[in-house]
C-alpha cells in the first residue's frame, strides 16, 4: 500500500509540474534548480542571467543539462539510480524511499520522464522537513548571489552544512564575504553552535543571560526572558524569536523592572496569549499580553507581603496556575501553589508551604488538563522533588524519589512525560532528564560536564527540548539557549 502511495503521488507531481513550469520564474524558483542539479548557490552573473532570459521554468532546467558543470556532474557511465539520489542529497540531504527511488529509475530510463521534469517534480513535492531543508538552502542561495559572488567552489562550499536547522543559515550569511567562505568553514559552526551531546545552540545576538525558553503553537517560534546583569540578574524582559534564535522581538522590556516568564505552559496555544511574572507596578503580580507585547492585563493584585511569580496556564487557557512565596529569605522559603482564572477571580490555593513545612515552586499545567507538577522541597535543603496534583489540589503525587536536585520541570506534548534539570545519578552539574508521569528511572537526555543545563520546555511537536545553559557552576555567567532531539521514549 505504501508503494502504491508512493507511486501514485510521484505521478501526481510529475503531471502538475508539467502543467506548472511554462511561467517565467522567480530567482528563488531558479536559485532551487541551481541547489538540485549543481548542488551549490547560484553564482550573481547566472542568476541574472537566467531570470532576464525570459525561459519558462522547464526550459531553464533542460537547459542546465547542456553546461559543462552538468556534464562534469553527472558524467557518461552515471548511473539513472545514481542521478536519482544525487538529486535528493542535494535537495533534502537524504535518499528517496526505495519505492519512489524505483518509480523515477523506471520512467527516467524509459523516456517517459525527461530529467528536467523529474527535478522540477521533486522540488514541487517537498514537505514537511524537506520543505524546511530547501527553503534554507534556498534563502542562502540568494543571498550568496546578491552579495554578487561568482566563484562556483565557494557557492559549493557555502551549501555543505545547511540543514533544517535554522542557525546553519544564520551562521553562513553572517560569514558571507569572500575571505570567510573557505573549505574547513562549517568546523567552526560545529565549534561554535553544536555540542558533542549534539545539543543545537540558538543563535540569539543579544547581550545579557537568555533563559526560560518556551515553544509557540507551531513549533517555529520561541519565547524567553533576557537578565540584562547576568545569570537571573534583572532587571529582565521577555522577548520572541524564531525557534533557532533567528529575529528576536522584544515584547515588554522595561528599564527598572523585571518581567520574567516560566518554561512550559507560559505561552497558551488556544488564546495564543503569554503569562509572566513581574514588579512593573510593585510587588511582584501575574500578567498576561498579546504575542507582540499588546495588551497588558494585570490578573492578581496581593496586599500581603510576598511575591506571585512562575504562571503557567491551564490548557484551556482559563485559568493561571502560579507560585506564591513570602517575603523570607531563598533558604528558608516555604512557598505555595495558587490558581486563578484568567478574569483574576476564583483564587485558589492548592498547596500551603507554611502549613506543611514545604517550599513549594514553579507550577505546570499539562497538555491534557488533568494535572499539575510542581518542585518541593524541605525549607533549606536542596533535595528538590518533582510531584503531581489535580487541579482541584487533590491526590498529590510524588515523582522523582533519589537523593538530587530535581527542578525546573514541565510536561511534554502528550502528557504522558515530565522534562527537567537534575544532577542525578550525583553529577558535577546538572542536566535536562525526562520521567514518565507514573514514575521510574529518568532517562538522561543532555550530556555535559561543564555546562548547568536547566529550565527545559518541550516543542508541540514533542521532537525538540529547548533549554538554558551557562557555564559551570557560578551563576554569574550568563546562559545561552539551546534544543535537543528527544530520543524515542516508551
Amino acid at each position: 500500500m505504501k508503494n502504491i502511495l508512493t507511486i501514485t503521488v510521484s505521478l501526481f507531481l510529475f503531471l502538475s509540474v508539467a502543467y506548472s513550469t511554462e511561467k517565467v520564474p522567480d530567482k528563488a524558483e531558479i536559485a532551487e534548480l541551481y541547489i538540485a542539479t549543481f548542488n551549490r548557490a547560484p553564482d550573481s552573473d547566472g542568476l541574472d542571467y537566467w531570470t532576464g532570459s525570459n525561459l519558462s521554468l522547464s526550459h531553464i532546467a533542460a537547459s542546465f543539462f547542456e553546461q559543462p558543470e552538468t556534464q562534469l556532474l553527472y558524467p557518461d557511465g552515471t548511473s539513472t539510480r545514481e542521478f536519482i539520489h544525487s538529486v535528493y542529497e542535494n535537495l533534502f540531504n537524504r535518499d528517496p524511499d526505495d519505492a519512489g527511488s524505483a518509480y523515477w529509475e523506471e520512467n527516467l530510463d524509459e523516456g517517459t520522464i525527461a530529467k528536467n521534469l523529474f527535478i522540477l517534480a521533486v522540488i514541487n513535492g517537498a514537505q514537511g522537513n524537506d520543505a524546511v531543508i530547501l527553503k534554507n538552502k534556498t534563502e542562502v542561495g540568494l543571498y550568496f548571489a546578491d552579495k554578487g559572488m561568482n566563484d562556483p567552489l565557494k557557492a559549493q562550499i557555502v551549501m555543505e552544512g545547511i540543514n533544517g536547522d535554522y542557525s546553519t543559515v544564520t551562521f553562513i550569511e553572517s560569514n558571507m564575504d569572500s575571505s570567510s567562505i573557505e573549505p574547513g568553514i562549517w568546523e567552526k559552526y560545529i565549534t561554535l553552535y553544536r555540542r558533542d551531546d549534539g545539543a543545537i545552540k540558538l543563535n540569539i545576538i543579544l547581550s545579557g543571560s537568555i533563559q526560560n525558553p518556551v515553544f509557540g503553537p507551531n513549533g517555529m517560534e520561541i519565547i524567553y526572558t533576557l537578565f540584562h546583569e547576568g545569570y537571573n540578574c534583572g532587571p529582565a524582559g521577555i522577548y520572541r524569536s524564531g525557534a533557532f534564535g533567528d529575529n528576536s522581538i522584544k515584547l515588554i522590556d522595561e528599564d527598572g523592572y523585571d518581567s520574567v516568564n516560566l518554561p512550559g505552559a507560559s505561552w497558551n496555544y488556544i488564546s495564543n496569549i503569554i503569562t509572566f511574572a513581574s514588579d512593573r507596578k510593585g510587588p511582584d503580580e501575574i500578567w498576561t499580553m498579546s504575542i507582540d507585547g499588546s495588551d497588558l492585563k494585570q490578573i492578581t493584585r496581593h496586599n500581603e507581603p510576598g511575591y506571585y511569580i512562575e504562571p503557567s496556564f491551564s490548557p484551556d487557557g482559563q485559568w493561571i496556575v502560579f507560585e506564591a512565596d513570602t517575603t523570607e529569605p531563598d533558604e528558608s522559603q516555604q512557598g505555595s501553589i495558587y490558581k486563578i482564572r484568567i478574569d483574576g477571580t476564583e483564587l485558589t490555593k492548592l498547596t500551603d508551604g507554611p502549613a506543611a513545612g514545604t517550599d513549594d515552586r514553579q507550577p505546570n499545567w499539562s497538555s491534557t488538563g488533568d494535572m499539575i507538577l510542581f518542585q518541593r522541597r524541605i525549607p533549606g535543603s536542596n533535595n528538590w522533588d518533582i510531584y503531581i496534583i489535580h487541579p482541584d489540589g487533590s491526590n498529590i503525587r510524588k515523582i522523582t524519589i533519589s537523593d538530587s536536585s530535581d527542578t525546573d520541570a514541565s510536561f511534554s506534548p502528550d502528557g504522558k512525560w515530565i522534562v527537567y534539570s537534575s544532577d542525578y545519578g550525583s553529577l558535577e552539574m546538572p542536566n535536562i532528564f525526562v520521567i514518565s508521569t507514573s514514575g521510574g528511572t529518568p532517562i538522561r537526555i543532555t550530556n555535559s560536564v561543564t555546562n548547568e543545563d536547566g529550565a527545559p520546555s518541550w516543542s508541540p511537536n514533542g521532537k525538540w527540548i529547548a533549554f538554558e545553559s551557562h557555564q559551570g557552576s557560578d551563576e554569574e555567567k550568563p546562559a545561552t539557549l539551546w534544543r535537543i532531539l528527544v530520543p524515542i521514549l516508551h
